[in-house]
This record gives structure tokens, sequence and C-alpha cells, in this order.
């Protein structure tokens, strides 16, 4: 229940975050904002020791597996693909590649990087490393 409380709020902590941008950014510029705004929320708001707690579970599968934070219906791949899709509207972003691919594939780059995170503890810099990570993944999407 607590995995689930958190990932709604991390959710409708994006979501708000999503619509305090300017519209006038660029798509590849809200997604570099979003995704340190995930690194933030990552390291102070569930934390290291609770990473480490969530990925140990996921990896051995246990009930967790069922839970919103993994889920594609989850809020935030919604999101990501709104962003996407708008990207994609304004001619910054490639047509060839489904939305809902790249979404998931932004979120795999943040769930990577999070377990290395946890396994590189205290000698990584999350927020650092989702920016520079971003930046090479969002470069290839250019047009």
């Amino acid at each position: 229940e607590l995995v689930n409380e958190y990932t709604k709020y991390a959710d409708f902590n994006y979501k708000a975050f999503l619509s305090t941008v300017s519209e006038e950014a660029s798509v590849l510029e809200v997604l570099a904002l979003l995704g340190r705004k995930i690194s933030t929320f990552l390291s102070e708001s569930i934390g290291y020791e609770n990473m480490r707690v969530l990925y140990r579970a996921y990896l051995t599968k246990s009930a967790f597996n069922t839970m919103p934070a993994i889920s594609y219906n989850r809020e935030l791949y919604r999101l990501l693909s709104e962003v996407l899709e708008k990207g994609i509207r304004k001619d910054e972003l490639r047509e060839d590649i489904p939305v809902e691919d790249l979404a998931k594939h932004l979120i795999m780059a943040i769930r990577g990087i999070a377990f290395e995170w946890c396994i590189r503890y205290p000698d990584f810099d999350l927020e650092r490393q989702i920016s520079d990570h971003f930046k090479i993944l969002l470069y290839g999407l250019r047009k």
C-alpha cells in the first residue's frame, strides 16, 4: 500500500510540475527538466535505502510486481507520451517510433540509472547521471 501511495504521489507531483512548464519550452527541454524532477523525487522523497528495498523486492519477484509502480498503465507513461506527442506535433521529434515505445525507453533509462545509483551509492550523482543520460538519449530523438 505504501508503494502504491508513493507511486500516486510521485505521478501527481510530476503532472503538477509539467503544468508549470512554459508552453514555449522545447519538448527536449521539458523532458530534461522532468528527468531532473524525477531524480530529485527519487533521491529526496524516496531515498536510497527505500529504493534498494524496492529493487530487491522487484528482483525477487515478490508481490510488489503487481504494483502500479511497474505497470505500463502508470500515469507517468501517459504523461511522457503526451509530452512526446506534443514534440511530434511541434515537429521537434521524429515520427517513426511510437510514442508509447519512446516513453517506455525513457522510463527504462531512469530505472537503469536508479539501479546503478543503488549499487554505486554514495559515489554516484543520480541527478547528474539522469540529466547526462537524458541528453544522450534525447539527442537521438531530434529530427
